[in-house]
């Protein structure tokens, strides 16, 4: 199975919150369609869960997964129940491939709290099994490998890695804009639109260069119709040129590139681009 973890979708009113949720778990869905793979996608506690037919489809499924806007953090767990001693076998298993140098750390949560253990029992415990069947050493600022435990009223949750996601909302919640695709930039503005829900329309399929069309795609993750454009997009990165667009294209016009140096645009284009 797989968790996934949103961050300022909490923050909204409860409605709201109940629209992005449903928008996400939609999203999540759709990305793992288009790649063949079949799951069920829950949310409860602040948590997303993916539950694969297929769990040796788990490396492809977190891939795409990690493309999916909202989604702030995965991770690939084992479930058991919520008891000190199924916990610790669970934890075990996990860490026999680890090898016998470094440091190691256990971070614990119960996001639930009637359990007769506390956070800090599972970490000491957890830590002593792991010293007991690995020559490492406890190294809690900056560990070479972290084993994480999650706990709930009724399940425990056991992993060992967090994949980042874009972070941001789900792409859907907000209007449709357009973008010429035409370069690099276009597509690096797009993404940071898509980032805070935007849709985004092409304004001509012709136009647009083959690998943007195909990086566009691997972040356009969703099956939400765009809908009429409220504005336009540009990979504008100078006021100069900023102001160009206003006489071609359709207002109001977005430049989210303006404010950012060439290092921070680069990083955004290296990451829609070629981001694996």
């Amino acid at each position: 199975m797989i968790i996934g973890r949103f961050g300022e979708i909490f923050l909204k009113s409860k409605p709201v919150k109940k629209r992005f949720l449903s928008q996400l778990g939609n999203n999540m869905r759709t990305a793992l369609e288009k790649e063949g793979i079949k799951a069920k996608v829950s949310e409860k506690r602040l948590r997303l869960y993916v539950y694969l037919e297929d769990d040796s489809r788990e490396p492809k499924a977190l891939n795409t997964l990690k493309r999916v806007f909202g989604i702030v953090s995965l991770s690939r767990a084992t479930e058991t129940e919520p008891e000190k001693q199924r916990i610790k076998e669970k934890s075990e298993q996990m860490i026999k491939e680890w090898p016998n140098t470094g440091t190691f750390a256990v971070r614990a949560q119960r996001i639930t709290k009637d359990h007769p253990f506390t956070s800090k029992d599972l970490e000491e415990e957890i830590g002593a099994a792991i010293n007991n069947e690995k020559d490492l050493e406890v190294g809690l600022d900056n560990p070479d490998r972290t084993l994480y435990v999650e706990v709930y009223n009724d399940k425990a949750h056991v992993f060992t890695e967090k994949v980042r996601g874009p972070g941001g909302v789900p792409l859907g919640v907000a209007g449709t804009l357009k973008s010429p695709l035409e370069t690099p930039e276009d597509l690096s503005a797009a993404w940071m639109m898509m980032k805070r829900g935007c849709m985004i329309k092409p304004m001509s399929e012709k136009n647009v260069d083959s690998e943007l069309k195909e990086s566009f795609k691997k972040w356009n993750l969703t099956n939400k119709k765009p809908e009429e454009p409220l504005g336009t997009v540009t990979g504008s990165t100078t006021i100069e040129k900023a102001l160009k667009d206003h006489e071609e294209y359709q207002r109001p016009i977005y430049h989210p590139l303006t404010g950012m140096n060439k290092e921070e645009i680069d990083q955004i284009k290296e990451m829609t681009i070629n981001y694996q």
